[in-house]
């Protein structure tokens, strides 16, 4: 057997050294690209259509547009909200998740869940809402219950004065909305769906 010997105290040295420059090294290339993508105007319009903002797409650290905050913040918020009929003619309500109230780690681990809802507004997705319909018929009672799925987008919407400032809370004006966006009817022998 051959036996292994320790590095000197000069080689450990050495190699938490190199170690420490190149994680240091990443961090100041992962700080530098986070501030240009977060210049305002052109600049960042030209970053996200170069070969370094597609690789920061890729990479996973494109952060988009951030409409949370000032100057343009998010003025809507949307959920979903269906309506179930069962064959005996009980209505059961479905309402889709509160994310306000979803701690950290499940909205990291479901992050794609949270963006699914905003991508029912895009009338182009008119096959993926019904499908989402035929989805909750399937998964929310027992196989063969449902008769009828209708499925609802309901959003407040913030009234901005024609000034473009924002208002105060107490001079706030919201709009309530329920749209419906989809009915599906199971049909009565089979599991198939007929649309409406």
């Amino acid at each position: 057997m051959t036996s292994k010997s320790l590095p000197s105290p000069l080689e450990q040295h050495r190699s938490d050294y190199a170690r420490r420059i190149v994680s240091r090294g990443v961090i100041v290339v992962v700080v530098a690209l986070m501030v240009l993508q977060s210049v305002p105007g052109s600049l960042a319009e030209r970053l996200e259509r170069s070969r370094v903002g597609r690789m920061l797409d890729r990479s996973g650290l494109w952060q988009r547009p951030w409409t949370l905050f000032a100057p343009d913040p998010k003025q809507e918020l949307v959920w979903l909200s269906a309506t179930l009929v069962t064959k005996d003619g009980r209505l059961i309500d479905w309402i889709s998740r509160d994310w306000e109230s979803t701690g950290a780690v499940d909205k990291f681990f479901q992050f794609r869940h949270m963006n699914y809802v905003t991508r029912f507004q895009n009338p182009l997705t008119q096959d993926a809402i019904d499908d989402f319909a035929r989805y909750l018929g399937r998964t929310q009672l027992p196989a063969g219950e449902v008769r009828e799925v209708q499925l609802y987008k309901n959003s407040i919407k913030l009234l901005m004065p024609p000034d473009g400032t924002i208002p105060s809370r107490e001079e706030t004006l919201r709009s309530v909305s329920i749209l419906p966006i989809a009915r599906v009817q199971f049909a009565e022998k089979s599991s198939e769906l007929s649309r409406d």
